[in-house]
């Protein structure tokens, strides 16, 4: 599944996070009425910060893909936005993820920079994020072990080089 070392270390804390997170977000949202009144405020709250952690979790996971395929700018820090762009220009997400996505952001912005303005009905509307959130991170995982997949280990990068240098002492000493 996921490929040991420091690259795999990253990647699966990133999940095991996006996991629970996700977790938490059901839990919170099954919470039922009551009295046939509105959740209570705490419920909320609780969903807008659970929702906050994991649309952060989830763009980390977006930035690491970008990293590993070397689609990052060397320029600077990529916005939010601007990283879904990048996976989908690269065909890691599709028209549907990028739109869900951009939509997350837009909500995780409010959050954090206007909270204030966020009501209970705004944070019930975007409670159920896991069908968009784990379409994104199915693709972000199947990005991964393609990348995994096709790349050359630096063990074996050197071992040929190392092979290749021999290999041009010998013909030279041959030769001379």
């Amino acid at each position: 599944m996921i490929v040991p070392g420091k690259e795999g270390r990253s990647i699966e804390k990133i999940a095991l996070d996006i996991n629970r997170y996700l977790s938490d977000a059901q839990q919170i949202h099954a919470i039922p009425s009551r009295k046939g009144m509105t959740k209570d405020r705490r419920d909320w709250y609780a969903e807008c910060m659970v929702t906050f952690a994991l649309i952060n979790r989830a763009l980390d996971l977006g930035f690491f893909i970008l990293d590993i395929y070397g689609y990052t700018d060397p320029d600077g820090p990529v916005r939010y936005k601007a990283m879904i762009k990048r996976l989908h220009d690269h065909d890691l997400i599709d028209d549907k993820t990028r739109e869900g996505m951009i939509a997350l952001i837009d909500y995780r912005n409010r959050i954090s920079h206007h909270f204030q303005t966020i009501t209970s009905r705004d944070a019930w509307a975007v409670s159920d994020v896991t069908g968009i959130v784990k379409t994104y991170t199915d693709a972000m995982q199947q990005a991964y072990e393609h990348r995994s997949r096709y790349q050359v280990s630096p063990r074996v990068l050197l071992a040929a080089g190392i092979i290749g240098i021999i290999s041009v002492i010998f013909i030279w000493f041959i030769w001379a």
